[in-house]
């Protein structure tokens, strides 16, 4: 009975784990959206920079496209790479994708070409 019990608590505890943990790696968002930034990353991205560049969205957003932090005191941070809203004319129309995969995708890509990954404080 003992036995049974103390089993019954490691499953319940590795069970609690193994939820914690995916939440944590996939931001809320689940493995296809995760799947189809890292293929959107390697249209513009290889190499070192791509892997760069993913850490990068993972740490901002969780590779959440929806990802906004209004307490950003500069214009906000929107989307998969979090960029400043003082950045809103820079993009022009794009601007207005800045919450899907591809227009997330596209401005971090044109960011990083003007500025390397400094934006992202040099490295992720």
């Amino acid at each position: 009975m003992l036995k049974a019990m103390v089993l019954t608590a490691v499953l319940a505890v590795s069970l609690t784990v193994v939820s914690v943990s995916s939440a944590d790696n996939y931001g809320g968002v689940g493995p296809q959206t995760r799947a189809q930034v890292t293929k959107e990353v390697y249209r513009y991205w290889s190499g070192w920079e791509a892997r760069t560049m993913l850490r990068c969205i993972q740490r901002e957003s969780g590779f959440n496209p929806r990802a906004v932090n209004w307490g950003d005191s500069n214009g906000g941070s929107h989307g998969l790479a979090q960029i400043n809203g003082v950045h809103r004319s820079t993009f022009g129309s794009l601007w207005a994708k800045r919450y899907t995969i591809s227009g997330g995708v596209e401005m971090a890509y044109r960011l990083y070409r003007s500025a390397g990954f400094g934006p992202w404080g040099g490295s992720c």
